[in-house]
Formats: structure tokens, C-alpha cells, sequence
């Protein structure tokens, strides 16, 4: 049987985000919560709240850059409104991808001299 990478890396993402959420968690449940939360340029990460039936090699990759653009000029509000968070995420392929209106989720893991441990911790410790 062949693995499809990215499919099992969105279940997997999908399930630990899941197991985050639950009420009364534990301090390391919390503190993965809040990791998840925040991803940090250079973090795998999983692209989420998109519309459905995006396939899921465009939901994991490298988060690369963030930037901020406004929207247009409120005439009342006298703001420039919305404003749009735009990530740019280097997908597993390779290719370049920018995002708007998702949630990014830090995936946890750590490698050491291109060998998966098997240790859950972030990327950045």
C-alpha cells in the first residue's frame, strides 16, 4: 500500500489540532494549543478553514512570509478597511503558494541529521 504524504499529514494535522481543543486539558495539551496557534517562519505547517475540496497537497507546507495589505477606503469610518493578512506557504512540491482568509497550524516535529526521532516537539523547540 502506497502512502499518500500529504493526505496523512491533514489527518494527522486535523487530529492533534482536535485533541487540542478539548476542555480542562493538560498543561502539554495547552502548551500545544498554543504552539499550533502560532506558527514561526520556517514551521511546517497545515493551511486551515479553507473551502472544501481543496486537495491536500495544497494544505501543507513551509511557512515562508507574512504580509499585510489594505483594503479599500471607508468613506464613513474614515479607515482604510479590511485588512487582509496574505501567507505565503512553500508547498511540499516545491511550488510557491500565497493564502488569504485561513488559519495557519503549526505541525509539530523534530528531525536530527534527516532522521525523524519519533519526538513530538516543535520545530523551533
Amino acid at each position: 500500500m502506497e502512502l499518500d504524504t500529504a493526505k496523512v499529514l491533514v489527518a494527522l494535522a486535523k487530529d492533534l489540532w482536535e485533541a487540542t481543543l478539548s476542555g480542562g486539558g493538560t498543561p502539554a495539551a495547552m502548551e500545544r494549543y498554543k504552539r499550533m496557534r502560532n506558527p514561526q517562519f520556517g514551521d511546517l505547517v497545515y493551511v486551515w478553514l479553507t473551502k472544501r475540496g481543496t486537495p491536500p497537497e495544497q494544505l501543507i507546507g513551509r511557512y515562508d512570509s507574512c504580509w499585510s495589505y489594505l483594503g479599500e477606503w471607508d468613506e464613513e469610518d474614515g479607515e482604510w478597511w479590511p485588512r487582509e493578512e496574505v501567507y505565503g506557504i512553500e508547498l511540499l512540491d516545491g511550488t510557491y503558494c500565497k493564502w488569504t482568509n485561513v488559519e495557519l497550524l503549526a505541525l509539530p516535529y523534530e528531525v536530527t541529521d534527516g532522521v525523524n526521532t519519533g519526538t513530538v516537539r516543535s520545530s523551533t523547540g
